[in-house]
């Protein structure tokens, strides 16, 4: 295994992957909400918050990380 393969299933690495990308979304819901485009807000936090799951799922349940790294792939 390279250490290329080893980082991207590393608990460590999922779970700051999916942080990162949780926070990216927020970032762009909040942008959204400011224009007042609150349904496309409103997709875009519930988008981050399934991040934001991943990662906690990853850092309590390492086992879980497969799943979670197959359903990123889809």
């Amino acid at each position: 295994m390279s250490t290329g393969d080893f980082l991207q299933v590393h608990p460590y690495f999922v779970k700051r992957t999916n942080c990162q990308k949780a926070i990216d979304i927020v970032k762009k819901a909040i942008e959204e909400d400011e224009k007042k485009e609150y349904q496309e807000a409103y997709r875009l936090y519930q988008q981050s918050l399934e991040y934001f799951m991943m990662a906690l799922k990853c850092t309590l349940f390492p086992f879980l990380q497969d799943t979670n790294n197959s359903r990123r792939e889809e």
